[in-house]
């Protein structure tokens, strides 16, 4: 009995993960909770020993708190990482609001 175990609770968390990447649309879509309309683009920043890639996907959602997602991808030697981030409309905008002041910022000295 303790052997049934072992398998089942492997082949329900196996089987909610197909649920959602076949009802959003694909594993990245099934990270976010929502389908992604479409891909804006992506920045790949320099340096480190590791590869880094931001995208900025637009979301299909009824929740505003969901309408940007920026998918952080990190590979390195023998690894690949994804931290999805949601933002709602409003975030999105002060975080571009932040960058855009960041970017055209003298250093201070």
């Amino acid at each position: 009995m303790e052997k049934y175990w072992l398998v089942a609770i492997p082949a329900v968390v196996v089987a909610a993960l197909l649920y959602r990447v076949t009802r959003y649309g694909g594993f990245t879509a099934a990270i976010f909770g929502a389908r992604i309309a479409r891909t804006l683009g992506e920045v790949e920043p320099y340096g480190g020993i590791a590869r880094r890639r931001v995208k900025v996907h637009l979301l299909e959602s009824d929740n505003p708190d969901q309408a940007v997602g920026l998918e952080v991808v990190t590979t390195g030697l023998g690894s690949y990482r994804v931290s999805p981030i949601k933002l709602s409309r409003g975030q999105a905008l002060e975080l571009s609001r932040l960058l855009s002041e960041a970017a055209g910022a003298r250093p201070a000295g």
